[in-house]
C-alpha cells in the first residue's frame, strides 16, 4: 500500500511532500496511512523478506495526480493544514505501470484479451504462445512479452518461471466484461 502526503508548494500547486509504503494489510481500527507497527510496535507482522526493491520500483509519484481536484477543494476549506491521501483498496491491487518515454502505453484491455486467448489455448495446446503467435502473425517473443506484461498487470495469475499456465484474474474478467467504448 502506498500513502502520499500532499501539500501546496509556494505557487499553490499540489506536490508530494511524503511517500510511505506499508504492507498490504487490513486498515480496520487505525487511521489511513498508519501501519500496524504504529499500534503494535515490535509485535507487528512484517512482509516476508522485508520490503524488496522490486516493490519500491513500482511506486510512482504521479499516482497522486488523480486526487488533485479533491486536494484543491479541501485546500480551499482547510488552508494551512495537510491532507494525507491513501489509495483506495481497489487501486492498491492495481499495479503501477510507468510508461516508457515516447510510447503511449497499451490499455489493460489489450493485455486482458491476449491473456484470455492464452488461457483458452492452454487445454488444447502444448505451446499456446506459438499458437497465438501464428494466429496474430507476430513473433513468439512479442507474445511472451505480452503475456508477461499481463501477469505484471495482475490480469493473469503467476506460474513458475518458464512454465505455461495461469488463470484469468477477477480484474481481467471485469475488464473483459466491461470494455471501454
Amino acid at each position: 500500500m502506498v500513502a502520499y502526503r500532499v501539500l501546496a508548494d509556494e505557487s499553490g500547486d499540489a506536490v508530494v511532500a511524503e511517500v510511505r509504503v506499508f504492507p498490504a494489510e487490513s486498515s480496520k481500527g487505525r487511521p489511513p496511512g498508519a501501519w500496524s507497527a504504529e499500534v503494535l510496535g515490535a509485535a507487528a507482522q512484517l512482509p516476508a523478506g522485508g520490503l524488496r526493491a522490486e516493490v519500491l520500483r513500482q511506486v510512482t509519484l504521479g499516482e497522486y495526480r488523480q486526487f488533485i481536484p479533491d486536494f484543491q477543494a479541501w485546500r480551499s476549506k482547510q488552508a494551512g493544514r495537510t491532507l494525507r491521501v491513501t489509495l483506495p483498496a481497489a487501486a492498491l491491487e492495481t499495479p503501477v505501470i510507468t510508461p516508457k518515454p515516447g510510447r503511449r502505453p497499451k490499455p489493460d484491455e489489450y493485455y486482458a484479451k491476449f491473456a484470455k486467448e492464452y488461457v483458452d489455448a492452454l487445454p488444447r495446446s502444448r505451446s499456446p504462445v506459438a499458437d497465438i503467435s501464428a494466429d496474430h502473425q507476430i513473433s513468439q517473443g512479442k507474445v511472451r512479452d505480452i503475456i508477461h506484461e499481463a501477469r505484471q498487470r495482475r490480469l493473469l495469475t503467476k506460474t513458475r518461471q518458464g512454465r505455461v499456465g495461469g488463470e484469468l484474474t477477477e480484474r481481467a474478467r471485469n475488464i473483459l466484461a466491461n470494455p471501454k467504448a
